[in-house]
């Protein structure tokens, strides 16, 4: 009986001891979760998805395979929004937010969590953060690219041109400023206007156009995007202006040629920086986590409205390695 009673005391003693060990764990995962360590270095990462747009699942898509490719160990989940679906309950965990929308939702239903958000527009970021209280770190690859990359673009293809003319919406007045202040140094004379919704487009683009020797097209909120890029193709034809675009699209309506970033161009620097992040995850002041243009970018041309202007292009191949050397320069 002494015996058993031995056995059994001495049973107690590991199951305490388990149990001690295992709320000593519980402990160290409620302080990395809540009190702060929250640093992009979890083996499990969810990605939440704007819609169920293929961009979208391309950036998700390519993000994916190059995190995987650089830490293999980490799960990556993704989670499409739709309507009328609650999202899940997810703690501690970091979140990749593909577009605007999955941004906004990630920010207000997982507000302690570190967000990196990709495929926004620089406008949006900034609207949010200053009309969001924000509780997490909170980054992003936004869809935009700095101004004077379309200026350089326009200086390659076009070599004496020294007037650029830009008009800028409603969403990029924010943005205007420092646009202008980045080509300074470029040597270009830079003629502007800025164009209110309720303006009509033409006589605000048709003096600008007119004084241009380069036009660029900056991208604003989509709809203004719409209504708008019509008339600068229209009255950039009419004139023999060439006009650099923010997408394939616009190249192919008429642009003579286009800077932008395809999704895989974000996705593959979604996944660089979250990396980047991960190896600085006890970055307590944020420094890291700020809106970052787009390390790569797509550059497209049209031919046909090249030999229209009289604009020789350079070979396809030899394009990039031109346009490389320009932005190392500046």
């Amino acid at each position: 009986m002494n015996g058993f009673a031995g056995v059994l005391q001495n049973m107690e003693s590991k199951i305490a001891l388990t149990l001690v060990r295992c709320a000593l764990q519980g402990l160290i995962l409620f302080a990395c979760v809540f009190l702060g360590d929250r640093g992009f270095a979890a083996n499990e990462v969810h990605v939440l998805l704007s819609n169920d747009a293929p961009y979208y699942h391309q950036v998700a898509k390519v993000f994916t395979a190059q995190l995987k490719a650089q830490q293999p160990a980490t799960e990556v989940r993704s989670i499409i929004m739709s309507d009328g679906v609650a999202l899940p309950e997810i703690l501690g965990q970091q979140i990749i937010a593909i577009g605007s929308e999955a941004t906004t939702e990630a920010l207000a239903n997982y507000p302690q969590s570190d967000i990196l958000s990709l495929l926004m527009p620089m406008a949006a970021w900034q609207d949010i953060n200053k009309n969001t209280s924000i509780e997490g770190r909170f980054a992003a690859v936004v869809i935009d690219q700095p101004f004077e990359r379309a200026v350089l673009l326009g200086l390659l293809l076009k070599p004496d041109a020294r007037r650029f003319g830009a008009v800028f919406g409603p969403a990029t007045q924010t943005t205007k400023t420092a646009s202008l202040e980045r080509v300074s140094s470029l040597g270009v004379e830079l003629i502007t206007a800025s164009l209110p919704p309720t303006d009509n487009p033409i006589s605000t683009l048709s003096p600008i156009i007119n004084a241009s020797e380069v036009f660029i097209a900056v991208p604003d909120r989509a709809v203004f995007n719409r209504n708008i890029a019509k008339w600068i193709l229209h009255l950039s034809y009419r004139e023999k202006i060439p006009v650099i675009g923010f997408s394939a699209s616009y190249t192919k309506a008429g642009a003579l040629a286009s800077i932008y970033s395809s999704p895989t161009d974000i996705g593959r620097h979604g996944a660089e920086l979250f990396v980047e992040l991960s190896a600085h995850a006890s970055d307590n002041a944020g420094k890291s986590w700020r809106a970052y243009y787009p390390k790569y970018y797509t550059l497209s041309i049209n031919g046909d409205v090249a030999r229209i202007l009289n604009i020789n292009l350079p070979p396809r191949e030899d394009l990039y390695g031109m346009y490389q050397k320009l932005l190392q320069a500046m």
